[in-house]
C-alpha cells in the first residue's frame, strides 16, 4: 500500500509526500531496500536508496567448536617426571544479542554452553605412566564491544572486530586416569569426578573477529574468538581432598589456566531497527 501511495505521489509531482510514503514503506518492511519490486521506476528506486535501515537490536543463535591450550602455572607432580598436556576439541552453542549504541559500534552479550577437554600425561611416577583425561562443561556469558569496519548496513558482507570479557560457570566435570606399569606393561583405569577440586568461575579476556553475510531477514554469521584465561581451573585449597586418587594413582592437580579458541557459525535476526535519511 505504501509503495502504491509513493508511486501516486511521484506521478502527481509531490516529492515530499512520496518521500514520507517510502519511509513508511521501509518502516513496515525493511527488507524492501534489499529486495525491491523489479518493476519499480527509477524515481522510486532513487528515493528508496536515499534511506538507511539501521539495525538496533538483533538476536541470533550459533554453534561451533573450540580448542583449548593449557597455560601451566605450577607443576605439582609427586616426583621429577616429564609431563605434557594435550588439548582436545570441544563444542559450544548458544544465543547472542547485539545492541547498536553508535553507528558501527555495538554492545554484544551472549548465553552459551561449551565443553572443553584435555589429557595430562606423566611419563614416569614411581615407575608408572599416568594419563589423566578430563572433560569440563560450562555455561558462559560473553560480553564485548563490537566494531564494524564500515557502516553500510545493507552491504553483502560486514566484517567486524570485538573485545570484551567472558564469565564461565562450571556445571559438570568427569575424568579418567589410566596408570601403566613402565616395566611390566600392566595397566589399570579409574574414574573420578574432580568437580570439588575445580573453581566454579572461570573468567577470561576475549578478542575476536567475524563476518555478517546478508540474508533475507538477517545475517549468516561466522566468528572466531580467543579467550585468554585469567582464573585458575583448579582450587588449590582442595588439591588433596581426594587422597584415594593421590595414593592409588600418584596424581596431583597442577595449577593451570585455559586459553581457548572458539569458532562459531550461526544466524542473526533483526528485532528492532530505525529508518533514517542518508545525509547528503
Amino acid at each position: 500500500g505504501y509503495r502504491l501511495l509513493a508511486l501516486d505521489y511521484i506521478y502527481l509531482n509531490h516529492p515530499e509526500k512520496a518521500d514520507t510514503a517510502v519511509k513508511n514503506l521501509l518502516i513496515k518492511k525493511y527488507t524492501y531496500k534489499l529486495y525491491p519490486d523489479i518493476s519499480d521506476p527509477v524515481s522510486l528506486t532513487n528515493i528508496v536508496a536515499s534511506y538507511n535501515v539501521v539495525p538496533l537490536l538483533t538476536l541470533g543463535f550459533n554453534i561451533g567448536f573450540n580448542y583449548t591450550n593449557i597455560n601451566l602455572i605450577a607443576n605439582y607432580a609427586p616426583s621429577n617426571t616429564t609431563a605434557t598436556y594435550v588439548p582436545q576439541l570441544g563444542v559450544q552453542f548458544g544465543l547472542q544479542a547485539d545492541y547498536s549504541i553508535w553507528k558501527n559500534l555495538n554492545i554484544t552479550a551472549g548465553l552459551q554452553y561449551y565443553s572443553v577437554g584435555y589429557q595430562h600425561t606423566l611419563d614416569s611416577v614411581a615407575g608408572w605412566k599416568g594419563q589423566f583425561t578430563e572433560s569440563l562443561s560450562y555455561v558462559n556469558v560473553p560480553v564485548s564491544a563490537k566494531y564494524y569496519i564500515y557502516f553500510k548496513h545493507d552491504a553483502l558482507i560486514r566484517p567486524y572486530i570485538e573485545a570484551g570479557a567472558d564469565f564461565a560457570f562450571l556445571t559438570a566435570t568427569n575424568a579418567t586416569i589410566v596408570s601403566t606399569d613402565n616395566s611390566g606393561g600392566n595397566s589399570n583405569q579409574a574414574s573420578t569426578n574432580p568437580i570439588s577440586r575445580r573453581n566454579n568461575l572461570n573468567t577470561s579476556i576475549l578478542y575476536g573477529a567475524g563476518l555478517n553475510i546478508r540474508a533475507p531477514s538477517g545475517w549468516f554469521t561466522a566468528n572466531v574468538r580467543y579467550m585468554y584465561g585469567l582464573s585458575l581451573i583448579g582450587n588449590g585449597n582442595n588439591r588433596y581432598n581426594d587422597l584415594g586418587l593421590v595414593f592409588s594413582s600418584n596424581y596431583i592437580d597442577d595449577d593451570f589456566k585455559f586459553n581457548n579458541w572458539q569458532f562459531t557459525f550461526g544466524y542473526t535476526f533483526i528485532l528492532r531497527y530505525r529508518v533514517e535519511k542518508i545525509k547528503g
